[in-house]
C-alpha cells in the first residue's frame, strides 16, 4: 500500500518568486524511515478542493541535516505547486511518504573523483543535495555545476551557491546560464521606450553544444574518475546524453532525472483495448476491469485501490509493477532502463495492457 505519514512544517523558505522550500519535523520514532540518499525525492499528498493530489519533489536537503526539506516550484496551472507556494506554512501538516528514487549519488571518503552536474530550473533540487553532500563527505573530490533559467530571479539556491562556491574554491565550480536576462532600463521619457541593457555578464541562451564545449574545454578532469548527473527537461536531457556519447563517455558514468515530460501526444500504447487486470499489492489481489485507453494505474484508482503512486507522468520509479503474465506497452518511461523493461517491469501510470488479461505484481 502506498504508506503516508502526516509530518509538520518546520519552516517555510521562499527562495525565488515561484519557489519556496518546505522543511519537514521528523519525529525521532521516524527518522530511520526518512534517512536519504542524495538525490531522491518524497511524495506529497494533499486534498485539494475536495480532490486527492500526489506529487513527488526532490529532497535538496542532506541526511546531516535535522529537517528533511523539498523545494516545489510554482508551475503554470499546477495544481499541488500552486497550492503549496500559496497557503503552506510553518505548524502545518502534510501526508508524505518515505524517501523513493534511484537518481543518488553515495560518497566514499577516500574517492578521488570528478563529478559534473548540469540542471535547468527546479532540477538544481536534487543536484543541490547531491553536490553538499559529496562536500561534506568527499574532501578529494570535485564538483561542477553548469545551472540554466529564464532570468536572475528564477535562480534558485543563488546566494547559497555563490557562498558555496567561495568556501570549496577549488573544489567547486557554478556556472550559470540565463535565456531570458532582465534587462536595466534609464530612467525618464526615453528609458521608458528603450529595450533596456543586458547587464548579465555570464553565459546567456539555452544549455547548447557550444556551451557544453566552453564549460568542459574550463573543467578538464583532474582524475579521470568522472560521473555526470543531469537533471531537467527532456530536451536538455537528450541533447547531453548526445554530446557526453560523442565524448566516448560510457552510458555507466552518466545519470539522469527528468523534471519534464515531453508532450508525446496520442501513442499506439493508448489505443489498446479493454482487458482484465489482477493485481498483487503487498499480497492481496485485486481484479478490476482496464476500459480502453485507460492505464494500469488509473484503473486501480477508479476503483479506490490503494496502488502506489507519485509523479503519473513516467519520470518516478514510485508505480512499478513487474508483468507475470501478459504484456503492456507504455506511453512513455523515463525511470526504468532497458534491462528492467525487458524482465517485464513497467510503470503502471503509463501502461496499457496489449492482451486480454495482464497479471502483474507491485510486490517486487
Amino acid at each position: 500500500m502506498s504508506d503516508f505519514n502526516k509530518l509538520t512544517v518546520a519552516r517555510v523558505i521562499r527562495e525565488t518568486p515561484q519557489c519556496v522550500s518546505i522543511h519537514f519535523d521528523i519525529p525521532e520514532t521516524l527518522t530511520e524511515l526518512y534517512t536519504h540518499v542524495p538525490g531522491q525525492y518524497l511524495t506529497l499528498k494533499v486534498d485539494i478542493n475536495g480532490e486527492e493530489v500526489r506529487r513527488a519533489y526532490s529532497i535538496c536537503s542532506v541526511p546531516s541535516d535535522s529537517s528533511v526539506a523539498v523545494s516545489v516550484k510554482e508551475v503554470k496551472g499546477g495544481k499541488m505547486s500552486t497550492y503549496i507556494n500559496n497557503n503552506i506554512a510553518a505548524g502545518d501538516t502534510l501526508e508524505v511518504m518515505a524517501p523513493e528514487g534511484r537518481f543518488v549519488v553515495r560518497t566514499d571518503a577516500m574517492a578521488e573523483r570528478d563529478h559534473y552536474f548540469v540542471a535547468a530550473g527546479s532540477g538544481i533540487t536534487p543536484i543541490m543535495s547531491m553536490i553538499k553532500t559529496i562536500l561534506e563527505e568527499e574532501p578529494k573530490s570535485s564538483c561542477y555545476l553548469l545551472y540554466g533559467n529564464r532570468d536572475e530571479d528564477n535562480i534558485i539556491y543563488k546566494a547559497t551557491l555563490d557562498d558555496m562556491a567561495v568556501k570549496y574554491d577549488g573544489q567547486l565550480s557554478v556556472q550559470y546560464v540565463l535565456s531570458q536576462p532582465k534587462r536595466e532600463k534609464k530612467g525618464g521619457l526615453m528609458g521608458a521606450f528603450s529595450k533596456g541593457k543586458i547587464t548579465w555578464k555570464g553565459e546567456t541562451g539555452r544549455i547548447n553544444r557550444a556551451i557544453l564545449d566552453r564549460w568542459m574545454d574550463d573543467h578538464t578532469s583532474k582524475t579521470g574518475r568522472d560521473s555526470y548527473y543531469i537533471c531537467g527537461p527532456a530536451g536538455m536531457i537528450s541533447l547531453l546524453k548526445s554530446y557526453l556519447q560523442n565524448k566516448d563517455v560510457n552510458e555507466e558514468q552518466i545519470n539522469i532525472e527528468y523534471f519534464a515530460s515531453p508532450d508525446s501526444g496520442t501513442s499506439s500504447a493508448a489505443a489498446n483495448g479493454a482487458a482484465t487486470l489482477v493485481a498483487t499489492i503487498e499480497g492481496g489481489k485485486y481484479t478490476v476491469d482496464i476500459p480502453a485507453g485507460k492505464t494500469v494505474l488509473d484503473s486501480l484508482v477508479d476503483q479506490k485501490i490503494d496502488a502506489p503512486f507519485s509523479c503519473t507522468s513516467g519520470a518516478c520509479s514510485t508505480c512499478v509493477a513487474k508483468i507475470v503474465e501478459g504484456a503492456a506497452e507504455m506511453e512513455t518511461c523515463f525511470a526504468l532502463d532497458d534491462d528492467e523493461i525487458a524482465d517485464g517491469f513497467i510503470l503502471t501510470c503509463q501502461a496499457h495492457p496489449t492482451t486480454p488479461k495482464l497479471v502483474i505484481t507491485f510486490d517486487v
